[in-house]
């Protein structure tokens, strides 16, 4: 027990939203293309085709789904904001780019 690695976990991923943690194993193929088990793919609710976003954060390889637009659509909104708010930023960012 004494050579055991310290399992490191990003900053990132330790908040409320963390329920579990899978790990698995995969293949890299000869083009270079990554092959998750079918064990890290149902964890994430991977679907055949579905677009999906890598990120490198201290060498480590994350994996995110890319939800697609009618999902998001379909949630509820994060911010309240009426049309004649945005109009009124949109102009005024508008402006500031252009100094």
């Amino acid at each position: 027990m004494c050579c055991q690695k310290k399992l490191y976990i990003p900053e990132i991923l330790l908040d409320s939203r963390v329920k579990r943690m899978t790990t698995d194993e995969g293949k890299v193929g000869s083009k270079g293309e990554l092959f998750p088990s079918k064990k890290i793919r149902e964890a994430i609710g991977l679907k055949k085709n579905q677009k999906i976003k890598y990120s490198v954060i201290h060498g480590r390889l994350i994996i995110e789904k890319i939800p697609d637009p009618i999902t998001l659509l379909s949630q509820p909104s994060k911010i309240n904001i009426s049309w004649k708010e945005f109009k009124k930023d949109r102009l005024t960012l508008t402006k500031e780019l252009e100094r």
